[in-house]
């Protein structure tokens, strides 16, 4: 706008909004900057607030006999033997997390490996992550006082509170922010500790003792926490922040980069355009013999490209399985899928209860009524039988999920094209979080193959309504009901209420043609669900009692009293669950830096296409099924955050999505500002570039780093170490093979037994002498071996 228009507004009165407005719609450049700008500073402000509501606050007052807590909304009183002389908010250790960037843990495996996450501390990869977790913040102490007394701040980052020599009350306040590991505060009596307290979110404590100089405790008082959700509710409100803040710094950077190669765009697309002819030019000389079978099984390239993907990543995923974990379970669910597996494989539903349980009971097995049985549904048992009697089992999951990828693939087709469906299951095959799952025994890779072709089957019936279609998903939803049941309502009811409710009027138009259809496929979900009651019914001797209430009454969804190991669920804890599932997601996700995981999905909707409808879907799924999770009391983290691996058909779709909708961005920016063509070939090439970028920390980083963890892998935390080939290659005949070691028995050698005790080697627990003697009483026929691991992991084998 020429300054003579600007002055001939202000004489006409024209006031400056509706001069800046004007402006902004005559140079949509500005328009744009406006925006970012103003996303920039939303979500800033959005950050630093939530950060703030992480504060958990504390109060301890100290009287000199008495010390009380207030925190979470809850009180508790400690007797002191003797006023302390000082308290000490202790800084956590800031290279201990509860998930590391190398996907090991704290918390729940145990896997974090200090001496490595040492050495790597001072490498670049490791601070630019540390610095964009913000590690310093994590269960940090903040705004501490105390009335009468003085606070230092401690170089490590802690406070001491020097309580002086007067008797009177001293009243101390902090705020614990971002409460992650445990925090402990010490009350010093002198140069000894007297007392301490730890909060600890993980395992839903909190507990002040005092502490005798010989390290006893007389005086021990405990609350369950947390009550209060507000903390915990804003930690994951901060961690979805900052997921959108990384978002918009990713498509600055893209920015910035297409505009300093926008004038280079002719030559370098030109250059780009070579590389599909030279790709054809090798095509073309693949001999007629080879190539003719796959056109027969692919349409195009993109059918071709996926078959390959998909091939690929079988093989390695089947390598895990074979050569790190031994082609053998490593965790006690799975020791228990595959116990129940060979009992299926025996024709029963259950085995002969021992007469020594004791010694051959494993873990998930319920003894009752005469019958030894697992816990869970049936279905991953079942499938995992089929392997048993073919003497593979290690390969069936690695098929399932092989074919769930291609079924992904199939739904992104239709979904959004070729391109973007291969750039979906490409991501899979690279994924650390679905290759090391789809290798072991659990439950989910199941889950995951029975709920993309259900979905799968449902697009296809309201595409086509074909019969065969509907029926086929309620065979699909029937399976997933029998491995996860909570996965088979959450994606059974939203996605048939999506999909079907989406298509209400062509349903309506149909209904009198393929009413018969909707009966024919409900028969078959009734059908499926008389199935699971009456497995209920033989296994319980009850309906409505599974076998995982019956083995533990507390496993069940919701919040209350009553519920999990813990003693009762709150919502509170519920976001605890949540935080700590997407955080290890975000590291094992895609092995990319921490924030970028998911920053590629919030770009998926900066535009308006086909295909929107299908983001929506996607979207409104990967909602329901993390969100469902804060009402299940445990988090169950093994191998990522498993119970979110039915949520992979739609972070895949979306980030590749995102990866489009990035390219499709940068072309309208690319023609708004006048750029000359071809912009779009430039903007897909910084997309895949950026893309390219994120592969390479996995690539380069992240999976040899899980290879490594996963080498010779037992399962058992890091600081047990056991020569697992050594134990899985002994057999002798007639014989029993003995251990001491309750993680040895049931981490590795319980599964090796015939579930009727009668192969050639059975595995027993011994913990005792009279334990040993039983067995030997029980067993005149066999020969006893004692299996001794050295401190170095060596096994050798005593004949007792």
């Amino acid at each position: 706008m020429r300054q003579s228009e600007v002055e001939e507004e202000q004489r006409q009165g024209v006031s400056r909004p509706h001069r800046v407005g004007k402006l902004m719609r005559e140079w949509p450049q500005l328009r744009l900057a406006a925006y970012l700008l103003a996303a920039l500073v939303v979500l800033l402000i959005d950050q630093n607030a939530l950060l703030a509501l992480t504060a958990e606050p504390l109060r301890l007052v100290i009287a000199p006999a008495q010390a009380t807590l207030s925190i979470d909304g809850q009180r508790l009183a400690l007797p002191l033997p003797q006023r302390p002389t000082a308290v000490l908010l202790a800084a956590p250790d800031p290279l201990t997390r509860e998930f590391q960037l190398d996907g090991t843990d704290s918390t729940n495996n145990f896997s974090l490996d200090p001496a490595y996450i040492a050495h790597i501390a001072s490498t670049p990869y490791y601070r630019f992550q540390a610095w964009m977790r913000d590690n310093s913040s994590y269960s940090s102490w903040r705004d501490a006082h105390a009335n009468n007394s003085t606070v230092a701040p401690q170089p490590d980052g802690s406070a001491l509170v020097t309580l002086g020599g007067s008797a009177d009350t001293v009243t101390l306040d902090a705020a614990l922010l971002r409460p992650e590991t445990p925090a402990h505060v010490y009350l010093r009596c002198g140069e000894t500790i007297c007392g301490e307290i730890i909060i600890d979110r993980n395992d839903r404590y909190v507990l002040a003792h005092d502490l005798a100089s010989d390290g006893s405790t007389a005086n021990e008082q405990k609350l369950y926490f947390p009550e209060s959700p507000l903390p915990f509710l804003a930690e994951v409100g901060y961690l979805l922040a900052q997921v959108a803040l990384w978002s918009l710094a990713l498509l600055l950077v893209a920015l910035v980069v297409f505009g300093v190669l926008v004038p280079f765009g002719p030559m370098l697309a030109d250059g780009l355009a070579q590389l599909p002819r030279g790709a054809e030019a090798v095509a073309r000389r693949v001999p007629a013999r080879v190539s003719a079978p796959l056109r027969r099984v692919v349409r195009d390239r993109w059918d071709a490209l996926a078959l390959l993907t998909v091939l690929g990543s079988f093989g390695y995923v089947l390598w895990v399985a074979l050569a790190q974990y031994q082609g053998q379970p490593h965790i006690l669910d799975a020791s228990a899928y595959v116990f129940q597996a060979k009992i299926f494989a025996t024709g029963q539903l259950s085995a002969p209860i021992p007469s020594d349980l004791g010694a051959f009971q494993g873990p998930f097995m319920i003894a009752s009524g005469g019958r030894w049985f697992a816990q869970y549904p049936p279905m991953t048992s079942l499938l995992l039988a089929v392997g048993v009697m073919l003497h593979t089992p290690w390969l069936v999951e690695p098929l399932l999920g092989t074919l769930a990828l291609w079924g992904i693939f199939r739904l992104g087709r239709y979904f959004y094209g070729g391109g973007t469906a291969w750039l979906a299951i490409l991501l899979g095959a690279l994924s650390p979080f679905y290759t090391y799952l789809a290798a072991s025994y659990m439950s989910h890779t199941m889950a995951l193959f029975f709920a993309v072709y259900f979905l799968w089957m449902l697009v296809r019936f309201t595409r086509a309504w074909r019969w065969y279609d509907l029926a086929l998903a309620a065979v699909f939803a029937v399976g997933l009901l029998l491995t996860r049941e909570f996965s088979a309502v959450v994606i059974g009811v939203a996605a048939s209420a999506y999909l079907l409710g989406g298509q209400w009027r062509a349903l309506r138009e149909r209904i009198a043609a393929i009413w018969p259809v909707f009966v024919f496929a409900g028969s078959i979900i009734v059908s499926g669900v008389v199935l699971y009651l009456l497995y209920n019914t033989l296994q319980t001797g009850s309906a409505t009692l599974s076998p995982r209430s019956l083995f533990f009454p507390g496993d069940r969804y919701g919040f209350g009293e009553g519920i999990g190991f813990y003693g009762q669920h709150t919502f509170a804890a519920g976001m605890v669950i949540l935080d700590q599932l997407l955080t290890i997601l975000l590291i094992d996700l895609y092995g990319w830096p921490f924030y970028l995981t998911l920053a590629l999905l919030p770009l998926t909707f900066l535009r308006r296409d086909a295909g929107t409808r299908w983001d929506i879907f996607c979207a409104l799924m990967l909602v329901l099924l993390v969100g469902a999770q804060a009402g299940y009391f445990y988090h169950g983290i093994y191998l990522g955050p498993r119970y979110l691996f039915e949520t992979l058909p739609f972070l895949l779709l979306l980030t590749a999505r995102g990866v489009t909708g990035l390219a499709t961005t940068l072309t309208r920016v690319g023609r708004l500002f006048g750029a000359v063509r071809p912009t779009r070939t430039l903007a897909m090439g910084v997309a895949g570039t950026l893309l390219v970028a994120l592969i390479a920390c996995n690539l380069f980083y992240y999976s040899p780093r899980q290879a490594q963890i996963y080498q010779g892998y037992t399962g058992l935390p890091v600081s047990m170490k056991v020569d697992a080939t050594t134990l899985y290659g002994f057999h002798p005949s007639q014989a029993i093979v003995l251990t001491n070691n309750w993680y040895i028995y049931n981490y590795i050698l319980w599964p090796l037994n015939d579930p009727n005790l009668a192969g050639e080697t059975l595995y027993a627990y011994a913990p005792s002498p009279e334990a040993l003697e039983q067995i030997h009483t029980a067993y005149p026929d066999r020969t006893l071996y004692m299996a001794e691991v050295a401190p170095n992991g060596t096994v050798t084998f005593v004949r007792v």
